[in-house]
Parts: structure tokens; C-alpha cells; sequence
């Protein structure tokens, strides 16, 4: 697909994709009406967030409506799943390795199928079904503490895929009369 956009040297060294690869390719406007087609209502499961940032950037650039579809995070789930990856080593080389996963990295096909095959562990393992993680994929890795010192245990909450945030990470921090806790 060609992006219509100026070539990054760092992205073309990631992926190896140069600007003269993609000049005679579809641009995004022309492959929207497919796409959507084929996404819209279904679950769509990405390694991180570029995949959703992407898709909702060029949507903006070409005046499109994102798709409407349900994005699940595998880094969030294998990070719910398995503790040892709670804080570190969820990048999808480090998992391929840990799972005996061959794959080529940095192409989209070959990122795609090991992120299927990630997730598939991850749904044996934990014996849940995709459906599981629409929600829970933002239930917290650990439980939250409060300044005192108590727990206050996971949080669970309704999540409201239409809402602004939705997907979105916040940093907050508690606020009491005569300063910040």
C-alpha cells in the first residue's frame, strides 16, 4: 500500500520498505471500502498499539471512519496470562523465542501470524476463549495500592468500547486539599 507519505530512514532500516517499493501500489482511500468490509464487527488482535494508532491516523488523514471493530492488545493478554512477562519481555522477539515461535520479524505477514500464534498459547494456557479478553485484556496486571498502605485489589470495570479513551493509557495521580498525595 502506498502511504502517500514521506519515508522515515529509521522505518525504512525497521522493515526494509522504500518509497519506490509502494509508488505504483493502492493508496489507503482506495482499499478502505474492503477493508472495513472485512473488519467491521469482528475482533481484530494486534502486538502493541501501532497496528490501532495506524489504522485511526490514516482513517483521519483520508477523512475515513475508523472501522468499527473490537481491537484486543496481545501484549495485554500475554501479560495477564503469564506473570513472568507482567513488567518486561512482551516484545514479539523475546516471545517468539520464549515460545519456540519461527517467524520473520518486522513483516507484516510473518508479525501477524506470530501474534496469532501467541495468543493461541495464551488462550490454551489460560483456557479462555478470545471473546474473554475484550474486556479483560484492561483488568489490572496487579493489585493497586493505596497511599496508606491497604489494598485495594484488581480493578475490574465495565469497559465502554465507545468512549474516548477507549484503548487509551491515563496517568492520574490523587489530589487533597494543600497538595498532590
Amino acid at each position: 500500500m502506498n502511504p502517500e507519505d514521506y519515508f522515515d530512514h529509521f522505518n525504512v532500516a525497521v522493515h526494509g520498505i522504500t518509497e519506490s517499493d509502494v509508488v505504483n501500489e493502492s493508496l489507503f482511500s482506495e482499499v478502505y471500502k474492503e477493508l472495513s468490509s472485512l473488519v467491521t464487527n469482528q475482533i481484530v488482535v494486534h502486538h502493541t498499539a501501532f497496528d490501532k494508532v495506524a489504522i485511526n491516523a490514516v482513517c483521519k488523514k483520508y477523512k475515513l471512519k475508523p472501522p468499527n471493530l473490537t481491537w484486543i492488545d496481545s501484549v495485554r493478554v500475554v501479560r495477564r496470562v503469564y506473570p513472568v512477562f507482567i513488567s518486561r519481555g512482551y516484545g514479539l522477539k523475546n516471545l517468539t523465542n520464549h515460545f519456540g515461535i519461527k517467524f520473520k520479524h518486522h513483516d507484516a505477514e510473518g508479525d501477524a501470524i506470530a501474534t496469532h500464534k501467541i495468543v493461541n498459547h495464551c488462550l490454551v494456557d489460560s483456557k479462555t476463549e478470545i471473546e474473554h479478553w475484550r474486556e479483560n485484556q484492561f483488568r489490572s496486571t496487579q493489585s493497586t495500592k493505596t497511599v496508606g498502605g491497604g489494598v485495594i485489589g484488581f480493578i475490574d470495570s465495565k469497559v465502554d468500547s465507545n468512549g474516548n479513551l477507549f484503548g487509551e493509557t491515563s496517568i492520574s495521580s490523587l489530589v487533597e486539599p494543600g497538595g498532590v498525595l
